[in-house]
């Protein structure tokens, strides 16, 4: 196998990984807000708000791959998507809209992020 063949599977693999990671964090934060974190204690506002920095780190790396994967020539990212990558992986910080709307915050402003577009196109990409 080449060397470009074992880095698109590579990339491949860490895509898939990450989409994972990204639907099962989205979920465990939509379950909590849904619960009504607050009336739950220390504690369990605690996990919370660890689960939402995990799915912030998870989602940030999930774009760089997807970034990676457009660099080297792998897919291409549309023009709209390419926009969302790059507002999450420059942001500070976001709240939730709905379970597939962000509100991303950075250095360009305030910034709208369709997570559900994004993580279609990142399953569409995984199955090239």
């Amino acid at each position: 196998m080449d060397r470009r063949k074992i880095k698109a599977t590579s990339y491949h693999d860490f895509l898939t990984g990450y989409i994972k990671l990204v639907e099962n964090l989205l979920d465990c934060c939509e379950n909590k807000i849904q619960e009504g974190i607050e009336n739950e204690g220390a504690q369990a506002y605690r996990d919370f708000i660890d689960a939402v920095y995990d799915f912030e780190i998870s989602l940030a790396s999930l774009c760089l791959v997807l970034r990676k994967m457009d660099e080297n020539n792998f897919i291409h990212l549309t023009q709209q998507i390419r926009y969302d990558v790059n507002s999450l992986i420059h942001s500070n910080r976001f709240r939730f809209l709905s379970k597939y709307s962000l509100e991303v915050y950075s250095k360009r402003g305030k910034e709208i992020v369709d997570l559900q577009a994004l993580l279609k196109y990142a399953k569409q990409c995984n199955l090239q």
